[in-house]
Formats: C-alpha cells, structure tokens, sequence
C-alpha cells in the first residue's frame, strides 16, 4: 500500500496484485510501462510470478524492491541499482530510489514510443 501511495503520489497510475495470477490479469489488462515486484519478504511464489514474468513478458521492465537496494531487468540489461546520496539523505534510500528508478523507466518508454523513423523527423 506505502508504494501504491508513493507512486500516485508522482501522477503514476497503479493497480495492485496479492498474487501471480491477478498479477497476470492485471498486466493484460492494464499494459503497465514497468512493474514493481516488492521481494523484500523474500517470497518464494514471488520469485516464481518474476521466472515467468520474465519468460511471458520479456520486454516488460520489473523493478524487484530489494532490502536495501533495486534490480532493473528489462530484457536488454539486469542491473542493481544502488540508492545515490540524495536518496540516502532523503530517509529512505530504496524507497527514493524507486520513484526515481520508475520515473526512469516510464521516461525511456515513452521516448521510444515517440522516436521519430530515421529519415522522416
């Protein structure tokens, strides 16, 4: 519910998911531009909906909430992404670095949405 709360609060729409099978339904439905896959109880089922997420949707980014870090994997790159000093003074490093992490992601997509055909621009 906290990132549900953060993420509106930067004007991202969101919907939530308790499983893998509304997790599914809900990416079909709503065509997310990043999904954000809290594994910080270290569920098993969690990095089972991840495997094949990746395997379903391997260009769709998912950003895995870490304990004190973020993993981008968006089928062209598997990065960690550490929390950079602005972050850490902010109180909640990993939570500063998701919004910032999101915001990214959701930038890069509508680039290339918006990328003009060589030759035509």
């Amino acid at each position: 519910m906290l990132l549900d709360h953060l993420l509106r609060q930067q004007g991202h729409s969101t919907v939530l998911a308790s499983d893998g099978d509304q997790g599914f339904s809900a990416i079909l439905s709503s065509r997310p531009s990043v999904v954000v896959l809290d594994l910080r109880d270290g569920d098993a089922d969690s990095l089972l909906f991840h495997g094949l997420l990746r395997k379903r949707h391997p260009w769709l980014p998912v950003l895995q909430l870490l304990a004190d870090r973020l993993r981008l994997c968006d089928g062209k790159r598997d990065i960690i992404v550490e929390p950079s000093a602005a972050d850490v003074r902010s109180g909640q490093p990993v939570l500063s670095a998701l919004r910032r992490s999101v915001d990214e992601v959701v930038l890069s997509a509508s680039l290339q949405v918006w990328k003009p055909v060589p030759g035509l621009a």
